[in-house]
């Protein structure tokens, strides 16, 4: 980015939505720490992030199950892959943890608290992601 004349003295926004499950713990730590050195105070960030029980075998079977039955319902290929197969599955570093321990002020919403702000109603579906916000101070 540096290259290519990005100002780093410049506050700038970042976003992250639906991209942490396919990066190991470590590449989501690296990915923060190269977004953190980037950003100059006042910027910003707003991240989809694991919530509570995303990693609980029961419900990834569940969200398996449900994706599976949309793709039959919508007539895509049966063999089709899993994106659930390219996920790591592991345990991480708290996103908003992180950010506040590196100067950031941070807010979080669970994904049916944020629907719920929205006037829509949580379902069975609803993922189990948490919505971080951030702006460096």
């Amino acid at each position: 980015l540096r290259d290519a004349g990005f100002d780093t003295q410049e506050p700038t926004a970042w976003a992250a939505e639906g991209l942490l499950p396919y990066l190991p713990a470590d590449g989501q730590d690296l990915l923060f720490e190269r977004i953190h050195e980037l950003s100059a105070p006042g910027s910003r960030i707003g991240v989809e992030s694991f919530g509570a029980g995303f990693f609980d075998s029961g419900y990834l079977e569940s969200r398996r199950e449900q994706l599976r039955q949309l793709r039959e319902q919508a007539g895509d290929d049966a063999d089709a892959p899993d994106v659930q197969d390219l996920w790591f599955i592991e345990e991480r570093t708290d996103v908003a943890e992180w950010l506040m321990k590196h100067g950031w002020r941070v807010s979080s919403d669970d994904a049916g608290a944020l629907m719920e702000r929205y006037g829509r109603p949580p379902t069975e579906t609803t993922p189990r992601t948490a919505f971080v916000e951030g702006v460096r101070v």
